[in-house]
C-alpha cells in the first residue's frame, strides 16, 4: 500500500467501468449504540479508492484502472429487527460484498450468507460474530477477542494488578465480551477454572469485580463508587466512545486519577478531542488496540507509517465531520475496512485472471487461506490460523498506547492475549447461560 500511495500522489487514477457494490450495515442514531464516524471515514475511503488509487484492481504502474466501489449503506437502531431489516435490504440490493461494522445479535449473518456474497465483521462482539463460518472478522485487533483479553493480559502481568475492577457495557454483547473475555481470563489466569496450560495459575490470587453498566445512563456515580470500594489495583473498560469518557468523568468526580488507580480502556473509547477536554483526569490512560492511525508518528514500521499519515491527510482534506473524528478509534477502523477491501479484493481478483471477472465464491476461497496478510494501518491478518472456537476472527495481535496529555505513546507494540483463552467453551454469561 506505501507504494500506492506515493505513486497515486503524483499521478491519481481514476477508477471505471461497472462498480463494485459493497454493503455497509452499521449501527447510527440509537443513543444504546451509535457509531456515525464509521461511515464517514469508509466515505472518505471510497472517494480516495475511486479518484486516487484507480478502483479496485487497478494496475498504478501501467496506468489501468480498475472498478470503482459504491458504498450501499444501511443504518440501524440497535434492536434485532433493525439488524434483521438491514441484512434484507442489503441481500435484495444484490451488492458484491457485505460489512457489518460491528452488530450486537449475531442475526445478520445467515441472511447476508444467504445471498452467496461474501461477508466481513470489521469489529466482531458477538458469539455469531466470533464462531459463524465463512464470516470474516477483519478488524484489527479482532475487536472483543483480541482487545478484552488484552485488557486483563496487560493489567495482570504488566501492570501487576492483583484486582482487576470490571466495569463493563451491559448491552448483548457486552454480556458475552464480559462474561467469556474479561471475567474468564481472569479466572484462567488465577487458576480457579481450567484453561490452557501456559495460562492457568500462573497469576495465583488474582481476582476481579464486573459491574454492569447500562449503555447512555445518565448517571453512573453508583457504579463508580462500587468500582472505587472493591480497592483495585487496575480497572478496565470497553463500551461505545461516550460512555468511556462518561466513566472517566465520574470517577474523576469520585476523586480518582490515572495516578491513582490505572485505567486502561479498549480502542473503542480513543477520542483525542475528550481525552483534551479531561484535561489532567486523562493524562496516563492506557488503550488496548493498535497504535492508532490517527497518530503517524506513533508508529514504528515505515509502511504503517506512511498508511497512517495518508488516512489524517485524507480526512483532514475531507474537512467537516470527518476531520472532526479522525482520531476516533471506530474512525479508523472504517476507513481501514474499505481498504481492506481494495486490497483483498484486489489481490483475489490477481489471483483468478483479473478484476471482471472475480466471483464471490474466489474472494471467499482467497480470504479463507490468508496467513499474515497485511492490514491497511494495522495488525496482520490470518482467516487460515484463526484461533479456535472463536473461528471467524482474522486478527487477534493488540497494542497498548498511553495519553501523555497532548498524544500517544507506544507501550507495549504488537502481542496475542489469545493464549489465555485459546481453546477454551464459550461463556456466554454468568453460570448456567452457556
Amino acid at each position: 500500500m506505501a507504494w500506492d500511495i506515493a505513486c497515486s500522489a503524483s499521478t491519481p487514477l481514476k477508477a471505471s467501468g461497472d462498480p463494485i457494490k459493497v454493503g455497509w450495515m452499521n449501527p447510527e442514531g440509537d443513543p444504546n449504540g451509535t457509531f456515525p464516524e464509521f461511515t464517514v471515514a469508509a466515505k472518505v475511503a471510497v472517494d480516495y479508492i475511486n479518484n486516487v488509487l484507480g478502483g479496485v484492481g487497478s494496475d498504478l504502474k501501467a496506468g489501468k484502472p480498475g472498478r470503482p466501489i459504491t458504498l450501499d449503506v444501511c443504518n440501524e437502531a440497535i434492536t434485532p429487527a433493525d439488524s434483521t431489516k438491514c441484512a434484507n435490504q442489503l441481500v435484495s440490493d444484490k451488492n458484491f460484498v457485505n460489512i457489518s461494522t460491528l452488530n450486537f445479535f449475531g442475526n445478520n449473518w445467515p441472511i447476508l450468507q444467504g445471498s452467496g456474497s461474501p461477508t466481513f465483521a470489521l469489529t466482531p462482539i458477538s458469539v455469531a460474530d466470533f464462531t459463524t463460518p465463512g464470516v470474516f472478522g477483519i478488524g484489527s485487533g479482532g475487536g472483543c477477542v483480541g482487545a478484552h483479553p488484552g485488557l486483563i493480559d496487560f493489567s495482570a502481568n504488566t501492570l501487576k494488578a492483583k484486582k482487576i475492577a470490571i466495569p463493563w457495557a451491559d448491552t448483548p454483547p457486552g454480556v458475552v465480551c464480559y462474561y467469556d473475555l474479561e471475567k474468564k481470563p481472569v479466572d484462567i489466569l488465577a487458576g480457579t477454572v481450567d484453561g490452557p496450560a501456559k495460562a492457568k495459575g500462573i497469576d495465583a490470587g488474582l481476582t476481579s469485580l464486573g459491574v454492569p453498566i447500562k449503555p447512555a445512563q445518565p448517571d453512573i456515580t453508583a457504579q463508580a463508587s462500587q468500582v472505587l470500594a472493591f480497592k483495585p489495583d487496575a480497572m478496565v473498560f470497553s463500551a461505545q466512545d461516550s460512555d468511556c469518557w462518561s466513566l472517566v468523568n465520574t470517577l474523576g468526580k469520585l476523586g480518582w486519577t490515572p495516578s491513582s488507580i490505572p485505567l486502561v480502556m479498549s480502542g473503542s473509547c480513543v477520542d483525542t478531542n475528550k481525552a483534551k477536554q479531561a484535561g489532567a483526569l486523562s493524562k496516563g490512560i492506557y488503550f488496548i488496540g493498535v497504535p492508532p492511525m490517527s497518530e503517524p508518528d506513533n508508529q514504528t514500521d515505515a509502511v504503517l507509517k506512511a498508511e497512517s499519515q495518508n488516512y489524517v491527510d485524507l480526512m483532514n482534506k475531507a474537512g467537516g465531520t470527518a476531520a472532526k473524528d479522525f482520531s476516533l478509534g471506530f474512525a479508523v477502523q472504517g476507513f481501514a475496512g474499505i481498504m481492506q477491501m481494495y486490497q483483498y479484493l484486489g489481490a483475489a481478483a490477481t489471483a483468478n485472471g483479473g478484476i471482471a471477472s472475480l466471483t464471490g465464491d474466489q474472494v471467499n476461497t482467497w480470504m479463507k487461506a490468508t496467513t499474515s496478510v497485511h492490514i491497511y494501518g494495522g495488525t496482520p491478518l490470518g482467516c487460515s490460523t484463526a484461533l479456535a472456537p472463536y473461528v471467524a476472527v482474522c486478527s487477534h495481535l493488540v497494542s497498548v498506547i498511553q495519553w501523555t496529555g497532548t498524544g500517544y505513546k507506544l507501550v507495549k507494540p504488537s502481542f496475542d492475549p489469545t493464549y489465555i483463552i485459546a481453546g477454551t467453551k464459550i461463556d456466554t454469561g454468568p453460570p448456567g447461560a452457556s
